[in-house]
């Protein structure tokens, strides 16, 4: 019998691998924005994983390196 861990990563997985599947498509046909989907698969389905989870904080830090820094109001 698989324990709950077992389980919950599995759904996470098989979620992850639809949302990754619609994004696919979704970026195909005009209709729905495809990479939020991908994205949003990517984090479900491998970030429980050591080797997804570090992909995954490379890949933010990578975005997040590129983007403009805010300057705050007192400053």
């Amino acid at each position: 019998m698989m324990s709950m861990v077992n389980a919950w990563n599995l759904i996470r997985v098989i979620t992850g691998a639809a949302l990754i599947g619609l994004g696919i498509v979704a970026a195909i046909l005009p209709v729905v924005p495809g990479f939020p989907l991908v994205i949003l698969g990517v984090t479900f389905g491998f970030t429980w994983h050591p080797k997804g989870l570090r992909a995954w904080r490379r890949f933010k830090a990578a975005v997040l390196r590129r983007l403009p820094r805010r300057r705050r109001a007192g400053s």
